[in-house]
C-alpha cells in the first residue's frame, strides 16, 4: 500500500514538474483582421507555449486576466485539443461568449488598456506563467523573442500559432505606429502621409510589394484587401490595414 502511495504522488509529481514548460508566449488584446476563430469571429487570443520535451495537457488549469482571482476560467477534461507537444503551441480564444463552446474559448476578454494574463496549476494556486501588460494597439501582438525567452516585444506580424516573428517594433515606438499616415485602416483608395517619407511596402510573407521615395500619398488601388507593413528607411515600422 505505501509502495502504491509513493509511485502515486510520483506520479502527480512528474506531471507538476513537467507542466512549468507551459509560458504565456503571445496574445493579442485587439484583434480585428489578424485571425478568426472556428465560428469566425475576430476574438483575442492567448498563445500558450511548451518549452519542454513532453507533451503537456493543460486540461484542469486556470486562466485567469487577474492574479488574486486565480480560479477564474478552469480548461475542461476531456477534449484532445487540451494537449502541447513538446515545442508546440496552443491557442486559447478570449472572447467571454457563453454561444462559443469548446475547451479553448475562456469565459472573459483582455482588456486593451492594460491587465493581467495568468496561467495557475489545478491546485488553483500555484502561477505557472503570468505577464502584466500595459496600452494594446489593435492587431499588433505582443510576445516573447525568442520563444518562451524573458524579452518581450510588440510583432507588426503575429504569428499566432507558430514560432514568434523577427518583424517587430520597439515598445518606445508604438505611439508611432498611428501616427506615420492615415487613413488606416484605409476604405478607399489614397493613403495620407504627415510628412514626405521614403518607404518599402511588404505584404504578409514579407515579398516586397513597392517602393517610394519621398512620398507624402500613396495610391493603394492596385492592392488586394488584408494586412501590409511598411517600413521607412529611418526604420519605423508600421501596419496597414486595407478594408476593401
Amino acid at each position: 500500500m505505501k509502495k502504491f502511495y509513493f509511485l502515486l504522488n510520483g506520479f502527480f509529481l512528474y506531471s507538476f514538474v513537467f507542466s512549468q514548460t507551459i509560458k504565456i508566449n503571445e496574445f493579442m488584446a485587439s484583434n480585428a483582421t489578424i485571425i478568426a476563430d472556428e465560428y469566425g469571429e475576430y476574438n483575442d487570443w492567448i498563445e500558450l507555449y511548451n518549452y519542454g520535451t513532453d507533451t503537456v495537457n493543460i486540461a484542469g488549469y486556470f486562466i485567469t486576466d487577474t492574479i488574486g482571482s486565480n480560479t477564474k476560467h478552469q480548461i475542461p477534461a476531456g477534449y484532445a485539443s487540451t494537449k502541447i507537444p513538446p515545442h508546440g503551441y496552443l491557442l486559447l480564444w478570449a472572447d467571454n461568449d457563453s454561444l462559443q463552446t469548446g475547451a479553448l474559448h475562456l469565459s472573459f476578454k483582455l482588456g486593451a488598456g492594460g491587465e493581467q494574463i495568468g496561467v495557475i496549476a489545478p491546485d488553483g494556486t500555484t502561477i505557472i506563467d503570468s505577464i502584466t501588460f500595459g496600452q494594446q494597439i489593435t492587431d499588433i501582438s505582443y510576445g516573447r523573442y525568442p520563444n518562451g525567452s524573458a524579452t518581450w516585444l510588440y510583432f507588426n506580424f503575429p504569428t499566432p500559432g507558430a514560432s514568434n516573428s523577427m518583424v517587430s517594433v520597439e515598445e518606445n515606438e508604438v505611439s508611432a505606429l498611428n501616427s506615420l499616415f492615415y487613413p488606416n485602416p484605409i476604405s478607399g483608395n489614397m493613403l495620407h502621409f504627415y510628412q514626405k517619407v521614403c518607404f518599402t511596402l511588404y505584404d504578409i510573407f514579407g515579398n516586397k510589394i513597392a517602393r517610394e521615395m519621398n512620398a507624402d500619398e500613396f495610391n493603394t488601388s492596385g492592392l488586394a484587401r488584408g494586412c501590409y507593413l511598411i517600413i521607412t528607411d529611418e526604420g519605423i515600422c508600421s501596419r496597414l490595414l486595407i478594408a476593401d
